[in-house]
């Protein structure tokens, strides 16, 4: 038996409440949270293969490209080969590296490209047109990538340093000594330069993949220190990741994701529901017009 949504998606109007805070770009998920609040600290939480890192890099590009918000990503991924570094002292960021090669997964992330063909030049025209228009995008946008180690100099910053901001951290719970810490760290950060934070971290499988029913609860967040920082945590959960007939899955390559929004500090609980499309060879988030999961 599928344990995924357990409510028919309405596609009926329904006149959302104002999103107060920074827009996720996502209608759905700025319903529920009320959008992404200076000074809060919200928590994306989900076992691999939910969609965890896509959600928050898809935040973090649709604020600087659509929406002009200096945005920094700190992360610790590969292939995205780290152009940028903060100085502690100044407060400014200084290219190490600027080179196609560092940012082709942005670009193919972005123009929703296969990364590997646009790596080695086998794209066709309307790929390379697309190619080249978000590349100059990005280097026109208020976008940063930095590695998940200069927290430390953000945090050393005085206040008042940043206006509009957004950072965003996703790095993989192996190379994060203290993900509690970190969401420590990040929190004051939110709070001492009045700009709102996203980070990213798993859950317990141990004790989640024992149980029938596999949606997670606060219980489940692998380092609970995490919650104690947390003024937002939301949950993702697809029900397709453990049930290939769920009726969640509406199509090859196309399913609904539960988004569980567990602590809120600056208002209620609830959930709602986003199109998980991984048709293309960028995955992406959705809003959905017409659901068919129960």
């Amino acid at each position: 038996m599928a344990f995924g949504s357990n409510r028919l998606l309405q596609n009926v109007p329904v006149e959302p409440p104002p999103t107060t805070g920074l827009s996720t770009g996502l209608r759905s998920l700025d319903d529920l949270l009320g959008g992404l609040h200076p000074g809060h600290l919200t928590v994306i939480a989900a076992r691999p293969g939910m969609g965890r890192k896509q959600i928050a890099v898809q935040i973090a590009l649709t604020n600087a490209l659509e929406q002009d918000v200096p945005t920094v990503l700190m992360t610790d991924w590969r292939p995205m080969r780290l152009d940028h570094t903060l100085s502690a002292n100044s407060g400014q960021f200084t290219t190490t590296r600027d080179t196609l090669a560092s940012r082709v997964w942005l670009v193919a992330r972005t123009a929703g490209l296969d990364p590997w063909r646009l790596h080695d030049g086998r794209i066709g025209e309307q790929e390379q047109v697309r190619a080249a228009d978000v590349q100059r995008r990005l280097r026109r946008s208020p976008f940063r990538l930095v590695q998940f180690g200069e927290l430390g100099a953000f945090c050393s910053l005085p206040p008042g340093r940043f206006g509009r901001l957004l950072v965003a951290l996703v790095a993989a719970e192996r190379e994060v000594p203290s993900m509690g810490a970190t969401a420590q760290a990040l929190r004051g950060l939110a709070v001492r330069h009045s700009v709102p934070a996203v980070l990213v971290t798993g859950i317990n499988r141990g004790t989640l993949e024992d149980r029938q029913n596999k949606r997670p609860t606060l219980a489940d967040i692998a380092d609970l220190n995490v919650v104690s920082y947390a003024a937002q945590i939301l949950f993702l959960y697809r029900d397709a990741v453990y049930f290939q007939d769920s009726p969640c899955v509406l199509d090859r390559g196309l399913d609904v994701v539960r988004l569980t929004l567990a602590r809120n500090e600056a208002g209620p609980l609830g959930s709602a529901d986003l199109l998980f499309d991984t048709t293309g060879p960028a995955p992406r988030f959705r809003d959905p017009t017409i659901a068919r999961c129960i």
